[in-house]
């Protein structure tokens, strides 16, 4: 079925507004003022319709605050920067935060997290949000992001020309700190919370080394095989937490830049998405119609957990097989995912940074706050 005139508007302004989006912060002055969309007008357009155009353009806004986020440089966006921005970003709505220091999180028992943060001058934090909408008998939905504010690859140095945009490594931070917030913006009648792990993977003294077995807090041991395996640590133990302290759980997602096997595999044109329960995919599938983002379903075979098992300890971090490393990433995220608890992985490294078919600046694309929010606003 085809789009309606009133979808087709909508769309447009949708577009249009992220179209316009420069970063120019760090322009003493921007050359492209006079490029940018100055209004948009339609006369045939009566005052309702005007209005909910405007309520668009008002929310893609707002996904343009994320995209400045992860555009920003690592120096100014290290863990403790990002809590400042996201506790601005939610002022005045109905979210609550917390926020776990270095001792804290120490004293949960997220080693694996800790791993990757102690060769960083800069303190790792975890930062929850909260926004209670709906009765207080229903289960809630649990976002848990990426937070890798900048990644080197740690001890397993990554190729000088692939750290390059690795400020952006935090987008899955960033993300759901953008959806919770559309959410609570939207007065969404929905209980959700999100676990935001916080950590630059540095090179120092202390950083952790490949060979090295850490402990989650479920108590499963890692064998590091890879130190540019970092983000799938601090999401191990975000789910573990997230898992212990809600209780009643209607779904998790987690969003990640996560590999770039995920880029080999689809191109930059489309997030790819892994799961243990269909019928929670539907309202993704969906969504990415309405708001013109893709998602693509990657499998979890029995081979691929079998390629994470280690001699050492429980699992392995990183496989040896240079084949099939989004799937296999994402079979080391489901290790640590309850049985009875419904999940969806979300690896945006595709879509992490605008490409030369995109009608978008350079730096982040913000995606996909808007194909999430869409979805959970159902």
């Amino acid at each position: 079925m085809g789009k309606t005139v009133k979808e087709r508007l909508s769309n447009f302004v949708f577009e249009s507004c992220l179209a316009d989006y420069r970063f120019d912060k760090y322009k003493t002055k921007s050359k492209e003022d006079n490029f940018r969309i100055k209004e948009l007008i339609f006369p045939n357009v009566d005052g309702k319709e005007l209005a909910e155009l405007q309520k668009v353009a008002q929310e893609v806004e707002f996904i343009n605050k994320i995209r400045d986020i992860e555009n920003t440089p690592a120096e100014f966006m290290k863990p403790e920067d990002f809590v400042l921005q996201a506790k601005k970003l939610v002022s005045g709505l109905k979210i609550k935060t917390q926020v776990l220091n270095k001792t804290q999180i120490k004293k949960e028992k997220m080693e694996a997290f800790l791993a990757v943060a102690q060769g960083a001058s800069s303190e790792p934090k975890f930062l929850i949000l909260t926004y209670e909408r709906a009765k207080k008998t229903d289960p809630f939905t649990v976002l848990v992001g990426k937070g890798v504010t900048y990644d080197t690859g740690g001890l397993g140095l990554k190729p000088a020309e692939y750290m390059l945009g690795m400020h952006m490594d935090m987008s899955g931070a960033a993300v759901s700190l953008g959806v919770i917030a559309l959410l609570a913006k939207r007065k969404v009648k929905r209980n959700v919370v999100a676990f935001i792990p916080l950590a630059e993977n540095a090179l120092g003294p202390s950083s952790y080394r490949q060979g090295d077995i850490v402990r989650a807090k479920d108590g499963t041991f890692i064998e590091i095989r890879h130190t540019d395996a970092e983000g799938r640590l601090l999401l191990a133990d975000a789910l573990c937490y997230a898992q212990e302290k809600v209780k009643k759980i209607d779904k998790i997602i987690d969003v990640a830049t996560l590999t770039g096997a995920a880029m080999v595999a689809l191109g930059n044109y489309t997030t790819a998405v892994f799961t243990n329960n269909e019928k929670s995919l539907l309202p993704f599938e969906r969504a990415q119609q309405r708001v013109g983002q893709r998602i693509w379903r990657m499998p979890i075979l029995p081979e691929h957990r079998e390629d994470i098992k280690s001699k050492m300890a429980d699992i392995v971090n990183s496989t040896q097989t240079r084949y099939g490393g989004a799937c296999t990433a994402a079979a080391f995220l489901e290790h640590f995912v309850k049985k009875e608890n419904a999940w969806l992985h979300f690896d945006i490294a595709p879509r992490m940074e605008a490409t030369q078919y995109d009608l978008l600046a350079v730096g982040a694309t913000g995606e996909p706050v808007a194909l999430l929010a869409e979805a959970l606003s159902e």
